[in-house]
């Protein structure tokens, strides 16, 4: 499978069969991690696998936690909702929680992100590696930062990225609830309405509105 073709057939997977992932297969998915591009090369992140029983219920209490939370923001997150729900992550084969340092954040302008962006990038090398490799994986970010580090042993500095869930799909992988055979799940804007030429919302062949442009000569010296 080419990389093009691995980011277009890539689908969350949120229902897997109970069959172990081999640990070979684990290792290679976090080598993909591993040598995701970081700011100077900082490397900020951290990978936690988890596979026994204890951290996996630990994990679940934080995430019913956090969602209870999350109710009182958003409505899709209440009972009788059939998006936002997250699966029991208890069922979930192997989870591997990602981290970033933020002390290996670069000292550049805007560089505090730095590590978050490293450590995303990570989980999504190793995303798509789980799909090369024949598994399928889902992604969750939402829970309390506090709560996950200190049920993992991370020091208070590092920040939760998210977790990747990864096991054999059962069937499409759709729990109930989720309409995934239907190709309108899956569509994406279109590109003209993502992407712009030399300025924001400007299309491929206009030109940048001069009134601001004129702005940046005459405030910004640009």
């Amino acid at each position: 499978m080419d990389v093009l073709e691995a980011i277009r057939s890539r689908r969350s997977v949120r229902k897997w069969l109970p069959q172990p992932v081999p640990d070979e297969l684990v290792e290679q998915i976090l080598e993909a991690g591993r040598w995701a591009p970081s700011a100077g090369n900082f490397q900020p992140w951290a990978f936690i696998v988890i596979k026994e029983s204890q951290t996996k219920e630990r994990v679940q209490k934080v995430a019913e936690d956090s969602k209870n939370l999350s109710r009182i923001w958003a409505p899709y997150f209440r009972e009788g909702q059939s998006r936002g729900y997250i699966v029991d992550l208890r069922n979930v084969p192997v989870g591997i929680a990602i981290f970033a340092n933020q002390r290996h954040a670069p000292p550049h302008t805007g560089g505090e992100f730095g590590h978050i962006i490293g450590g995303s990038l990570a989980a999504m090398n190793m995303w798509l590696a789980v799909h090369e490799l024949g598994l399928g994986a889902c992604y969750w970010s939402h829970m309390s930062q506090d709560h996950i580090k200190a049920i993992l042993g991370v020091p208070h500095h590092w920040d939760f990225i998210g977790l990747l869930g990864i096991g054999y799909a059962d069937g499409d992988g759709s729990p109930e609830g989720y309409d995934t055979a239907n190709p309108k799940y899956w569509e994406r804007k279109p590109l003209e309405d993502v992407a712009f030429y030399e300025w924001f919302k400007v299309k491929k062949g206009e030109q940048p509105p001069a009134e601001s442009v004129a702005l940046l000569s005459q405030f910004l010296g640009l």
